[in-house]
Order: structure tokens, then C-alpha cells, then sequence
């Protein structure tokens, strides 16, 4: 009994030195890779990094990091511990979360603003711990295209008289939409609030949604009552000469698009400057 049981330790104790005698370093790539979420301010991004276990022991990560680059020039980097127990012959995913600022971007990369998508680079490192190895780093490598998102651009067109009188004036203005992506948007609502000469507030919201389409312009036209008595005198002899008015232009829209995983996000704006008075 004492023979067999000494033989089946030498047979394990055999077993294991070969197992430990054949250790590899594991295998890290990337299984997947997936827009998480795209707004007007920011992109998420997931890297779903694979670390495949080939060896007949259980071995276990450390950390990981990583470096994302944008066209060859490095933008952001991070590490994380991360303690996980991958068994024999077995593969584990370690997702990775990358989150984009556009503003970030662009004050980093000033010629994205002219640009529709751009090139990146993700480079990681996995620490491993493996017996008899030790720990090991082990890198990874993804290449791919994010598109690049701007936001709109809202300037003022045309101011037009539609009635006047002494008391009141209905007008008319036609506020400019430009859509410089490559796809296309969606105003699902516009909410504004107009100053005149500095006097006057008008405030108003267009509900019905505005589709403007890739690299296109499309108008929203804006009716404004305005009270002469508020307004003076002056201001009744402005419009009957056809003198440019001074404005302060003030609002947010809920801005939705054809891009997949884009998320509804709100664009505030803020425009001041002349408006010139047209039959």
C-alpha cells in the first residue's frame, strides 16, 4: 500500500514538473471592438481584450493599460489593476472603456475640425502572472476609423416686416441651420430667446422637427411680435427705414442623427451681431 501510494505521488509530482516545464506566455488579442455611444460631445468606445490561458495551469492577470493615438500622435493613456484567475485551457475578456471629449479633440487636433472621420491607434499591455514565468507583459494592438462629430452651425439670414403699425410689428427672421458632418441631423426641438436693440425679449419654441441633410443648410423661419411702446419711437423709425438692428440670439435644440449608436444630445448657442431689415 505504502509503494503504490508513494508511486502515485511520484506519478502527480512527474505530472506537475512537466506541466511546469511546458508554461507559455498566454495569448492577448482583441475579440471585439464597438461604438458604445456617440453624442455631440463625446464618443464612447469598447475594447473587448481576449487573454487565452494555453497552458495545463491556472494562471492570472495583474492589470492592464493602454495608449489611444490619433493619427500616430498619442491622446490618452491609462492603466488599471485587475486581478483575474484564468483556469487551464481557458479564455477570459477584459473590457475596456474609452471615452473621447469632440472639444478635446479639437483643440488637440485643430485640423479634425475639417475632417469627417480619422485614423486610431489603441496599444495595451497585459501584466500577467504565470508560474514559473513570473510576470509577463504581454502587448495589443487595434487599428480603426472614428467618424468626427461637429456641431451645427447657427447664424441669422434675412429680418422681413410682415405688418406695422404704431404700437406693433410682426416680423419675421430666418435663422440658418448648417450641417457640416457627413451625415444627417435632426432639430427634434428649438428653443430661443431674441433680444432687439437690447431692449426687448422674445422667447418661443419650434416643436416641429427640422431634418437637415450631410453637408447641407436648411432655414427655420421665426415669426417675432414686437411692442413698439416698449421698444420707443426710434425703433418704429427703424424698421420704417429699413435700419439694421442689433440682436442677441440665445438658444438650445435637441439634436438627434442618422449615425448609428448617436445618441439624442442637446446644442446650445449664442449668436449677437446686426440683422438688416428686407421687404
Amino acid at each position: 500500500m505504502l509503494l503504490l501510494t508513494f508511486s502515485c505521488l511520484l506519478f502527480i509530482s512527474c505530472a506537475t514538473l512537466k506541466d511546469l516545464a511546458s508554461m507559455q506566455q498566454p495569448g492577448v488579442s482583441i475579440a471585439d471592438f464597438k461604438f458604445d455611444r456617440i453624442s455631440l460631445e463625446s464618443i464612447h468606445l469598447l475594447f473587448d481584450v481576449e487573454v487565452d490561458n494555453p497552458n495545463a495551469l491556472a494562471v492570472s492577470t495583474k492589470s492592464y493599460a493602454f495608449a489611444f493615438g490619433i493619427a500616430g500622435s498619442n491622446f490618452l493613456s491609462a492603466s488599471q489593476p485587475l486581478t483575474t484567475e484564468i483556469n487551464a485551457s481557458q479564455t477570459s475578456t477584459i473590457e475596456v472603456p474609452v471615452s473621447l471629449g469632440f472639444n478635446e479633440l479639437f483643440e488637440t487636433f485643430n485640423t479634425l475640425r475639417n475632417q469627417d472621420e480619422t485614423a486610431f491607434d489603441f496599444e495595451g499591455v497585459v501584466e500577467i502572472e504565470v508560474p514559473v514565468l513570473g510576470l509577463v507583459e504581454v502587448p495589443v494592438s487595434y487599428e480603426g476609423i472614428l467618424p468626427v462629430v461637429k456641431l451645427p452651425q447657427v447664424s441669422l439670414g434675412k429680418l422681413s416686416v410682415k405688418s406695422l403699425s404704431f404700437t406693433a410689428a410682426s416680423l419675421e427672421v430666418d435663422v440658418n441651420i448648417n450641417n457640416p458632418n457627413s451625415f444627417g441631423i435632426d432639430l427634434n426641438s428649438f428653443n430661443y430667446t431674441m433680444n432687439i436693440n437690447g431692449l426687448s425679449s422674445l422667447t418661443g419654441v419650434i416643436t416641429e422637427q427640422v431634418s437637415i441633410q450631410a453637408k447641407e443648410e436648411n432655414t427655420v423661419t421665426i415669426p417675432l411680435e414686437v411692442n413698439l411702446l416698449q421698444l420707443g419711437i426710434g425703433a418704429y423709425q427703424k424698421i420704417l427705414n429699413k435700419e439694421p438692428f442689433t440682436y442677441d440670439f440665445t438658444g438650445e435644440t435637441n439634436v438627434g442623427a442618422d449615425l448609428p449608436f448617436f445618441s439624442s444630445s442637446s446644442f446650445s448657442f449664442d449668436k449677437s451681431g446686426t440683422v438688416n431689415i428686407l421687404d
